[in-house]
């Protein structure tokens, strides 16, 4: 059986919220907003990304930022895609409780 202690060390979740372009489809917004998360997760400050739709990289540049009562770090991506450039905004903020009070 697995210990309550070994859940919470691999379980975590959060949100991320993003502000972003329009003219990305949906797929692409997905991908980017998971690429994101996945920086957070791993504990990476930047990263280059490209598709046959965009080409750029996201990188982190606040360690704490606000949006309401959710907080944590800001990254933002700088892209060129077929429609133009664009910029895109995330903020990911973990709910889980012990990494919470950890960080």
């Amino acid at each position: 059986m697995i210990s309550r202690e070994e859940i919470e060390q691999k379980l975590r979740w959060g949100y991320t919220f993003f502000k972003g372009d329009g003219r990305l489809d949906e797929d692409d917004r997905l991908c980017i907003i998971a690429e994101a998360t996945w920086m957070y997760l791993l504990g990476k400050d930047h990263k280059k990304i490209k598709t046959e739709s965009y080409e750029g990289s996201i990188k982190q540049i606040r360690k704490l930022s606000f949006l309401g009562s959710f907080c944590g770090p800001q990254y933002e991506a700088t892209l060129e895609t077929n429609f133009g450039k664009c910029n895109l905004i995330f903020l990911v903020s973990e709910q889980t409780i012990d990494r919470c009070r950890n960080n």
